[in-house]
């Protein structure tokens, strides 16, 4: 789903070193996200973006596969995260895990109930979870059951994209009626 599997370059890692430079421009801004094209849980120095982000009294938003929710549940109840993006495609495994290349569907609703039973047992509104589903040929008709199931575990918000094709095969996934094949 990720557009990076279809780019050339080299993976690297933000060096944190470089997180000083933006004290300065901090003092301007409201809210630091931690995307890019890729999983931001996975850096090493994650814990580290968030501590920057306290530290500047900025809001803290990331984008998510939700594979690695479980792990950081309590990290990101204590430094207060304010909004978290989670990738679902489907309302089960069969429709998820065939979509989202690695994902193991129960370990992401996992991770959310976690962090949703943190938020009730500590009486907090944040972190504000919502899912983020990119519809295509192969999960359109899911989105109701995708809402369904967000209320069920308790996220506050269902947001829906579109595909981007990154190749022939994604091409055929995208939302999309050539009217001019169609005559």
């Amino acid at each position: 789903m990720c557009g990076r599997n279809y780019a050339t370059f080299k993976p690297t890692l933000f060096d944190t070193k470089w997180l000083s430079k933006f004290d300065q421009p901090a003092k301007y801004v409201e809210e630091v996200t931690l995307m890019g094209w890729g999983e931001p849980t996975v850096h090493p120095q994650f814990v580290d973006f968030l501590d920057f982000a306290n530290e500047h009294g900025l809001r803290k938003y990331f984008c998510t596969n939700g594979m690695r929710l479980s792990d950081y549940a309590n990290t990101i109840m204590e430094k207060q995260v304010d909004v978290i993006a989670v990738s679902l495609d489907g309302s089960n495994s069969s429709v998820n895990d065939s979509i989202r290349r690695g994902a193991n569907f129960e370990v992401i609703i996992n991770g959310i109930k976690k962090i949703v039973a943190l938020k009730k047992q500590n009486k907090t509104k944040w972190p504000h979870i919502n899912t983020v589903t990119t519809l295509s040929n192969k999960n359109l008709y899911e989105l109701p059951k995708i809402i369904e199931l967000a209320n069920e575990i308790g996220l506050e918000e269902v947001k829906a994209v579109y595909l981007t094709a990154f190749d022939e095969y994604s091409t055929k996934q995208v939302l999309y009626i050539d009217r001019e094949e169609k005559r």
